[in-house]
């Protein structure tokens, strides 16, 4: 299961997760950074069936789920 967070767009997520471009990247669903936030400008990334909107997303485990953190 995995939880979708929605976050002010001036609050820090830098310090959770990891960059959900930088998993894309090492699972090889994508070559680059900058590929993965052209698929999701296009609405090409999808968790779980919903689509990510925020180029700069994180991932994040808590031990019982996943939670997508994004950007309003």
């Amino acid at each position: 299961m995995t939880e979708f967070i929605k976050v002010k767009s001036d609050f820090d997520i830098s310090g959770i997760g990891l960059e959900l471009a930088q998993v894309y990247v090492k699972a090889g669903f994508c070559k680059s950074k900058s590929e993965f936030r052209r698929f999701v400008q296009q609405g090409a990334v999808k968790v779980d069936d919903i689509p990510v909107k925020d180029v700069y997303a994180r991932i994040a485990h808590d031990g019982e789920c996943y939670m997508v953190i994004e950007h309003d």
